[in-house]
């Protein structure tokens, strides 16, 4: 692992190291996470999406896929450990190619859509992200609904149960992290991204939208700017770690019931958007 050192001369040098791999197919950088949307604190992680555009070969970073790719499709996988060689980075892969040829059957990665308008750009050689970017910005692409539904469904109904079920186990001390904590607040944030994303074809434009599109969910609200804070301020979400790891049973209780308020949310959010959903349907026809 590299020497700790300035994020920008880190960026830097990881940058070159991916010309050295990518050449002239390397394009720049996304940001993503808790540094993208003003959530860190001082010992959270830069998760960075590296943009690059080859199609031979084909590279898709390996990881879930919530988007159905064409049957036969040809590509080589990319792992995690081939791009990330330093502690405080986490980098994925975004291929623009690979984008592109399912654009050609009307669909846009999940995972790409997500990173390309919900990240903010760190590293744009010659414009080319922001160019790609703007030319599919504003578009309602039909997949990409039912794939943020299902990848939040299987949140809500897998990953959370499992941290919660393994509180005092699965955590990561360096940055005070309970990954139960940080999938509800996920979770939360993207359900306003889906609702927004239906309507405007766009997602949440900041911290502020997020607090207003709850205003709708009034019940819902404490629970939010708790589990908010939890995630946000260093000095409460150092308290919560210490106290869970200290197996104080408030404490516990306290984030069990975050846990079954967002749980909650989830079945109320479904169970309308499908509602209404099928009621628009109805009116078109």
């Amino acid at each position: 692992m590299g020497a700790c050192k300035p994020f920008q001369d880190e960026l830097h040098d990881q940058y070159e190291r991916f010309r050295t791999r990518y050449g002239s197919h390397l394009r720049g950088i996304i940001e993503i996470g808790s540094y993208a949307r003003g959530e860190n604190i001082a010992c959270s992680d830069h998760d960075l999406r590296l943009v690059i555009d080859c199609q031979d070969p084909l590279l898709v970073f390996n990881e879930e896929s919530w988007t159905e790719r064409p049957e036969g499709s040809l590509y080589a996988l990319v792992e995690w450990e081939e791009l990330n060689q330093v502690d405080g980075m986490s980098f994925g892969l975004t291929n623009l190619a690979f984008i592109e040829n399912l654009l050609r059957i009307g669909r846009f990665p999940l995972i790409d859509h997500t990173c390309l308008y919900q990240g903010r750009i760190l590293i744009d050689e010659a414009g080319a992200v922001e160019t790609f970017r703007a030319k599919n910005d504003g578009v309602r692409f039909s997949n990409i609904v039912p794939d943020y539904l299902r990848q939040t469904e299987w949140r809500v109904t897998y990953k959370l149960p499992r941290e919660i079920n393994t509180l005092t186990e699965r955590f990561i001390a360096r940055k005070y992290a309970l990954p139960a904590v940080h999938t509800c607040f996920r979770i939360v944030r993207d359900l306003a991204n889906i609702a927004t994303y239906h309507e405007y074809g766009s997602y949440l434009c900041d911290h502020s939208s997020l607090l207003s599109y709850y205003r709708a969910w009034p019940w819902f609200e404490p629970t939010l700017e708790k589990v908010r804070t939890y995630k946000t301020n260093e000095t409460v979400r150092r308290a919560v770690f210490n106290d869970v790891m200290e197996g104080k049973s408030e404490r516990i209780a306290e984030i069990k019931e975050i846990a079954r308020a967002t749980v909650k949310l989830w079945e109320q959010f479904h169970k309308r958007f499908r509602r209404d959903h099928q009621t628009a349907g109805d009116r078109a026809h």
